[in-house]
């Protein structure tokens, strides 16, 4: 619940941001530059960053599975292998 409510906070706040920028900016990142309303540089922006974060949470949750897993292995004479311990 309280996650819900944060994540339709910052939803909030990050339109409210867009809403009030939308002049024309120049963006120079390495070798590139061009022009682009600030309102597209913040949605995108917050869009690769909730990509990233979404990513980074996958593969630590794929990671935790997988370690769980291995826990549960028994050899053939019926004695289990001692569970590595997961690290947070």
């Amino acid at each position: 619940m309280a996650f819900t409510v944060v994540v339709a906070l910052v939803a909030v706040v990050v339109a409210v941001g867009v809403l009030q920028n939308g002049q024309a900016v120049t963006v120079s990142f390495f070798f590139w530059r061009f022009e682009a309303p600030l309102a597209l540089i913040i949605l995108a922006a917050t869009g690769a960053g909730l990509a990233i974060g979404v990513l980074v949470g996958w593969a630590r949750a794929l990671t935790r599975w997988r370690h769980r897993g291995a826990g549960n292995t028994r050899h053939a004479d019926g004695v289990g292998d001692s569970p590595r311990p997961v690290r947070r």
